[in-house]
């Protein structure tokens, strides 16, 4: 079966063209294309063509009271069927690239019902090839380098040899630095291959092993006993393999609430709490008799003992390994172990055993709010910062085209270079034991925020990695020397539209600090023009040259240069500027200081377009 003359006429352009007047009217919508002059047709069309066979299902699928019925069919009035573009303009689909400047992520279907004449709508997702992340469950998996190999009582360790098999992985914190978990190095690993004594497995391993087994699978792979640790060549190896070992396990089985691998995390559970029937629940709704024969349903009444602290996954100690971000993210199904109940995640929902749905913010797979959560979490080796979310990257990086260095993405750029500090960095310099690039957030030992940006658009001519050294970020920009900055804003700025703007932005940012951090900006006048907040917490504007670089404004940079050009005005709302700080080096490169926003645009008046080397 073919695609219609219509359905194959589908592109990204069409679907971007404005509708007619009357049409947007009537469906709310701006940009689309017209499928169907008449939906009654799209029946007789979907015997014939695939797509409009989808439409037709994803159209009767969001018909509610004809979802669930398998006799349904889709009944159309002779309306245009339309297909209106969805998309996310701020990228929130990364990191899947943009497509022809729009991050597209499908397209939403609009008809109207013949016996109700009420609109309904549906989705279609579109996806390129190799972005349909689909693990085909009928051929095994091939083991990691190693695993415990579970036999009866027997526990060993197992090189794989490139065998096939199903396992599951542990996710735990090691504990503390006094007493850390067994692990293999080259002194016991062939004692480890003969067999591990159970009594001195610690308890968090035993659990893991016990659950293992009773799920009917043969291997284990738990990280300090499966890679030598004393072995660096080899950590290196299988530290960037870690995220295909959990992504490819059958299961991922979290130790969520316990801070060290000698407590266990199988907990005593409590009698469930009493329940009450209230037997007549439904008794007023004999009205929806015909629909649902609610008599059958038993309602029933208890209370939560369980607190948000013991259940959910985000209050446990293993929220705060920074390991654990890519374990988590990258796992097909998670069962947390909390003490307060058992949490089940899959790539499809996150519930409790009990049914109830949860949100998991760890299971966020946006690349801001990874690095957000990420980088609060705590790392044994500051050596680590990077290392720990290589498996992350290189999962990522094979499904898709995109550059990355130093945990920035080359095609996001340039708002993922407007992150700021969540805590004050003292003293004169950042210790930064890889000496990373200022740019990234990687270089400074704190978590981070990034800037709210609210529909902003590029403001750079050009941003690229240079060539052969990914640590230096060219950029071409406007610039602007900031001399002045302020802890106190002066009276004369009480009251008007910018003081307004700075108070609001700091007030929501996402950084609960912002507001005992943030400093204005001052024009020469010394009334504010905006603020920021500085990488160091001694750091200041008043030595050397402190450049203002706009990276993002709320109008694009080709109306901010035909204004400069034509002497007129796009747009007269207050203007918003999302700017990095930067101080110059006698080198001529700049190094990052801090990030912030500026407001108007007179401010901006007399700047340069400069191209820059951050480093």
């Amino acid at each position: 079966m073919e695609l219609c003359e219509r359905c194959g006429s589908i592109s990204l352009g069409a679907l971007r063209r404005d509708l007619p007047t009357s049409l947007a009217a009537r469906l709310g919508a701006r940009q689309g294309m017209m499928l169907l002059d008449d939906g009654s047709a799209l029946a007789l069309s979907a015997s014939e063509c695939r797509l409009c066979a989808l439409i037709q299902e994803a159209l009767l699928r969001s018909s509610c009271h004809r979802a669930h019925d398998p006799l349904a069919r889709l009944s159309l009035a002779p309306d245009a069927v339309v297909l209106e573009p969805k998309s996310d303009s701020q990228g929130s689909t990364f990191p899947d690239p943009p497509t022809g400047g729009s991050h597209l992520t499908g397209f939403n279907v609009t008809a109207t019902e013949a016996t109700t004449g009420q609109l309904i709508q549906a989705k279609i997702r579109l996806y390129t090839q190799g972005q349909r992340s689909v693990i085909d469950e009928s051929e095994l998996p091939e083991l990691p380098s190693r695993v415990i190999h579970i036999s009866g009582s027997a526990v060993r360790l197992l090189p794989s040899g490139g065998r096939r098999g199903r396992y599951a992985a542990l996710s735990h914190c090691w504990g503390s630095a006094g007493r850390q978990p067994l692990k293999t190095t080259q002194a016991n690993l062939q004692s480890h291959l003969q067999h591990i004594p159970w009594a001195s497995i610690p308890k968090t391993f035993q659990d893991a092993i016990t659950i293992t087994r009773r799920i009917g699978l043969d291997y284990v792979w738990i990280d300090s006993l499966c890679i030598v640790q004393d072995d660096h060549q080899e950590w290196l190896k299988e530290s960037k393999r870690m995220g295909s070992i959990y992504e490819q396990a059958e299961i991922t089985i979290a130790a969520s609430h316990t801070p060290g691998c000698w407590e266990g995390f199988l907990f005593p559970r409590c009698p469930p709490p009493p329940s009450v029937e209230i037997p007549n629940f439904f008794s007023q709704c004999a009205r929806d008799a015909e629909v649902c024969d609610t008599s059958k349903i038993q309602v029933f009444a208890t209370i939560r003992r369980d607190t948000a602290a013991n259940t959910f996954p985000e209050f446990g100690a293993l929220n705060s390994r920074a390991w654990a971000t890519q374990e988590w993210l990258l796992s097909r199904r998670i069962v947390f172990f909390t003490k307060g109940a058992l949490i089940w995640s899959c790539k499809a929902i996150t519930q409790r055993e009990t049914g109830e749905r949860c949100y998991s913010v760890s299971r966020n797979t946006r690349w801001k709010n990874v690095v957000e959560q990420y980088s609060d979490r705590q790392l044994t080796f500051a050596t680590d910062r990077l290392i720990a979310l290589e498996g992350l990257r290189m999962e990522l990086g094979k499904k898709i085209a995109c550059e990355y260095a130093f945990g920035v993405w080359k095609e996001s750029l340039p708002n993922q270079l407007l992150w700021q500090v969540t805590k004050r960095i003292e003293g004169t310099a950042i210790l930064d034991p890889l000496k990373l690039p200022t740019w990234t957030w990687a270089h400074v030992p704190c978590g981070v925020r990034y800037l709210t940006i609210d529909r902003a658009k590029n403001q750079c001519d050009s941003i690229a990695f240079e060539d052969g050294d990914m640590r230096r970020l060219s950029m071409q920009t406007w610039a602007k020397r900031v001399s002045t900055v302020s802890t106190a804003m002066d009276s004369q700025g009480e009251g008007n539209p910018v003081t307004a703007a700075i108070r609001t932005d700091i007030a929501s940012s996402h950084a609960k600090l912002t507001s005992s951090m943030a400093q204005y900006i001052l024009d020469t006048d010394g009334a504010p023009i905006g603020w920021t907040v500085f990488d160091l917490a001694s750091e200041d504007a008043a030595s050397g040259v402190v450049l203002a670089l706009a990276l993002m404004g709320t109008i694009s940079r080709r109306d901010e240069q035909a204004e400069r050009r034509l002497g007129t005005i796009v747009s007269k709302k207050l203007r918003h500027y999302w700017v990095l700080l930067v101080r110059q080096r006698s080198d001529g490169s700049c190094c990052r200081i801090g990030v912030g926003k500026t407001y108007g645009s007179k401010w901006w008046e007399d700047a340069d377009i400069k191209t820059l080397e951050l480093v």
